[in-house]
């Protein structure tokens, strides 16, 4: 009797902790959605290509008007990090399939998004080559 006594009480404990837990990570927004996640890759993907391709024409072509190498500079990393984010925000849907995702990688593709975006935006990066 003792033992089950023990079994149930360590039970209710464990059952709390992971109660706890949730509710932890509903606070905290410690997760994301899959649908969050894979709106973020998306938004994330298109600046990535625009950004990508902006790099490699006014590399080519230096003096092109609209290409500036303070643009580029700051665009390298950005791509780079949100490279980083998306490919493990990736895999760890892949390994979870409909878990939610770690709100850190999903922060990280957020702000490398908004980075990418806001450069886009002060060197008028859209016009160039056209």
């Amino acid at each position: 009797m003792r033992k089950l006594f023990i079994a149930l009480t360590l039970a209710l404990s464990l059952g709390a902790c992971a109660n706890l837990q949730n509710a932890y990570n509903t606070v905290t927004g410690a997760s994301v959605s899959p649908d969050t996640v894979y709106v973020a890759r998306n938004a994330f993907d298109a600046l990535e290509v625009t950004s990508t391709n902006y790099i490699r024409y006014c590399t080519v072509h230096r003096n092109a008007s609209g290409c500036y190498d303070q643009a580029i500079k700051q665009l390298i990393p950005a791509v780079r990090s949100g490279r980083v984010a998306r490919n493990n925000l990736t895999q760890f849907q892949k390994d979870n399939p409909g878990a939610l995702g770690p709100s850190g990688l999903y922060n990280a593709l957020v702000t490398a998004t908004n980075t990418l975006q806001q450069i886009q935006s002060q060197y008028n990066i859209g016009a160039v080559g056209k």
